[in-house]
């Protein structure tokens, strides 16, 4: 059988499971009141209690919480500053490291150049006795030539 409501046509089935529901809950309500233990003033005291000891408890749970996390954020600032600090010192080793190659490098440019200008001043050496040389050779072949050859008149 169908059933006519505000949203639309209900069937029978939705309509049987809704009535057991009901009747679930009224039952179970009326064995509630038969069978409690305590009167109705003694059963909200209790839960008066119960909630206040449950207040107390929550207020003692945030204030450890909150102590807690006090001591762990004291704790990460330590470490945070820790790795500050260590960060510095590694930057200065580095500087240094970048100073000392840098001291290193010029030394071994002047070596370089020193050892550049010894060979540039040992080449005109060379050359300015090979170019003496070389006269000389020029001239003795002269004298040889003109011993060798007479002069004619």
């Amino acid at each position: 059988m169908k059933y006519e409501s505000s949203n639309g046509i209900c069937n029978d089935g939705v309509m049987k499971t809704a009535g057991w529901f009901l009747a679930g809950i009224a039952i179970g309500g009326g064995a509630a009141l038969l069978m409690a233990p305590r009167s109705g003033r003694e059963t909200r005291a209790k839960l008066l209690r119960d909630v206040e000891d449950g207040s107390a408890k929550t207020r003692e749970g945030a204030d450890y919480v909150y102590a807690r996390s006090q001591e762990l954020a004291s704790d990460v600032g330590s470490y945070v500053d820790a790795g500050k600090e260590r960060v510095r010192q590694e930057g200065r080793n580095i500087g240094a490291a970048i100073d000392a190659g840098i001291d290193a490098g010029k030394q071994a440019y002047q070596k370089a150049a020193t050892t550049i200008d010894a060979g540039i001043d040992a080449g005109k050496q060379a050359y300015q006795k090979g170019g003496a040389a070389i006269e000389a050779g020029i001239d003795a072949g002269k004298q040889a030539y003109q011993k060798r050859t007479p002069v004619s008149v």
